[in-house]
């Protein structure tokens, strides 16, 4: 499964992954990082920029699932392990 990424941003430093602001949307985040901008006031702003994707419950379990299977099958392959082994 493939995530579908969007630039955002907030005023608030973000979760990586939130499961509490929506009962029906799961969001992760990541390359969150802090930038400070002026505003229309001639005042400093500090706001976070993120790469953001939304997912339905569901499609959050899946795409977890899927990564850990990735991670699993990099390291198997990093330590010369044969997982299909009969």
């Amino acid at each position: 499964m493939n995530a579908k990424w969007s630039n955002s941003e907030s005023t608030i430093r973000p979760a990586e992954v939130d499961t509490q602001s929506s009962p029906t949307t799961v969001y992760l985040r990541k390359d969150i990082r802090e930038v400070v901008r002026e505003d229309t006031e001639g005042n400093t702003v500090n706001m976070y920029e993120y790469l953001e994707a939304a997912f339905t419950p569901i499609e959050y379990q899946a795409y977890v699932a899927e990564k850990q299977r990735s991670d699993i099958d990099y390291l198997a392959m990093m330590s010369d392990i044969d997982l299909e082994e009969e």
